[in-house]
């Protein structure tokens, strides 16, 4: 009786990537739909870097956990958009807008809505999901913009570290 043996062997890499937003200085509201960026005046979209192994992989995003140096009564609602190429972004506490072609070019959304806070500072989290994505055919990197979902009273100065975890293919 003869062994059977895959034709090859599958191996799955998994990681986690980091990017962080600074909020500016002031404490302005953010509206249903807004950006939430690092800068009131300078627009630049977030690159995840390093998210595939390889130019153009497929990647599975499993999980994505939000930290907050604040902890708000009414936490924000978050819509996390990643991007194949670097989309030109609005500044913060503008309205989302995205072109065409740039909403041809994301490769995977994920909400995060789900928060717990202790006395100074929040998480949000987002797990158990199997959202695919895929980098470029030119890089590894994935790029990210933050939408705001909720009506939200920031504090200045306020800083969102996003963790994705990332299974490689």
């Amino acid at each position: 009786m003869g062994k059977i043996r895959p034709e090859r062997e599958i191996h799955h890499d998994f990681i986690e990537t980091n990017f962080t937003i600074t909020r500016p200085s002031s404490t302005t509201q953010y509206a249903v739909n807004d950006t939430l960026a690092a800068s009131t005046s300078s627009a630049y979209a977030i690159e995840v870097a390093n998210v595939g192994k390889d130019n153009g992989d497929n990647v599975n995003i499993t999980g994505v956990y939000v930290t907050s140096t604040a902890a708000e009564t009414l936490l924000p609602q978050l819509m996390i958009y990643l991007f194949s190429s670097p989309p030109a972004s609005p500044v913060d506490n503008a309205a989302f807008t995205i072109t065409d072609d740039e909403n041809n070019n994301i490769v995977a959304t994920v909400q995060v809505d789900s928060w717990t806070s202790s006395a100074i500072n929040s998480r949000g989290q987002e797990d158990s999901i199997n959202i695919p994505a895929k980098c470029a055919s030119n890089n590894t990197s994935l790029y990210a913009l933050v939408k705001v979902l909720n009506t939200y009273t920031p504090v200045a100065n306020e800083v969102f570290k996003f963790t994705l975890q990332v299974e490689r293919n």
